[in-house]
């Protein structure tokens, strides 16, 4: 069942957030209205897809990897259930009064934290909860304050931390499973500039390098070339090639194409790295 949300200005300049795509920043704020009030949902892509785009030729799975890569969304299972958790729902939706308590468990960071602090309301830590405290303009069919109104208490709350991959000593970015439009060679020579500045590629690092030469793919320009220009000029990080002018080529906006072979893409290298450290610590003594 759909509920009505908050979506705050704060959502649109969110640089986070501006890393993923259209379609995923779109996906995000859709999950909201699909999630239970402590920020819960199935996760299933199907079902999701015919909630928010059944009218558009869109692929749920890449922009739900691409949520979680970034931290928005953490993707669990529960016997055998899989599930979903919005990151930090609690600290921007104030769900309706008479919305019911969350049916669905909670990640396992989260059920933890409940044990610790001997709470069992079913609610995530700091998950709001209606009392005396709630007064105020309230926006119809959702329960949320509208911002500058109303009651200005804040509720403290103790929010989960964001999904990031673990550092891992020893970690050599040369045995990354590395996309099929990139060559070792090329990869090996931005590793070793790297090395050679003194800016060593960390494991983050390395995946997030890995996605951004994915995206200029996705733009039309070819990996190689930005990282032949990127060591020739010195450059820290990856930047496109410039024209005569000094500036990036031009070109419109992503067709609906492009933006799925750019989430099927990021999807399918988050996936070979997830297998990677699995492998790698089922390797561990």
């Amino acid at each position: 069942m759909s509920r009505a949300r908050n979506i705050k200005p704060g959502f649109f300049s969110n640089e986070d957030l501006a890393e993923c795509c259209m379609a995923a920043r779109l996906c995000f704020a859709g999950l909201w209205t699909l999630a239970d009030r402590a920020g819960r949902l199935e996760d299933r892509p199907r079902h999701i897809k015919g909630e928010l785009f059944r009218f558009d030729a869109i692929e749920v799975e890449p922009l739900l990897v691409e949520l979680e890569h970034f931290g928005f969304i953490e993707r669990y299972e529960v016997e055998g259930r899989a599930l979903i958790q919005v990151i930090e729902f609690a600290k921007h939706q104030n769900p309706h009064c008479r919305e019911p308590a969350s049916e669905l468990p909670p990640p396992a960071n989260q059920r933890k934290a409940r044990c610790k602090h001997g709470a069992s309301t079913g609610q995530a830590p700091g998950e709001h909860q209606a009392g005396p405290a709630d007064s105020g303009f309230r926006i119809p069919d959702s329960g949320s304050l509208i911002p500058d109104s109303g009651d200005r208490t804040p509720v403290a709350a103790a929010r989960p931390p964001r999904t990031r991959l673990p550092a891992r000593a020893g970690f050599d970015p040369l045995g990354l499973p590395l996309p099929g439009f990139l060559t070792l060679e090329a990869w090996t020579r931005w590793v070793e500039h790297r090395r050679a500045i003194r800016k060593p590629i960390t494991e983050q690092g390395a995946k997030l390098t890995l996605r951004k030469l994915t995206q200029f793919r996705a733009e039309g320009i070819e990996p190689e070339r930005v990282i032949e220009e990127s060591i020739a000029n010195d450059w820290q990080s990856l930047q496109a090639p410039r024209g005569g002018n000094g500036t990036r080529r031009a070109r419109g906006p992503p067709t609906q194409d492009e933006l799925l072979e750019r989430n099927l893409a990021v999807a399918a290298q988050w996936a070979a790295d997830k297998r990677a450290r699995s492998d790698s610590e089922d390797d561990d003594p």
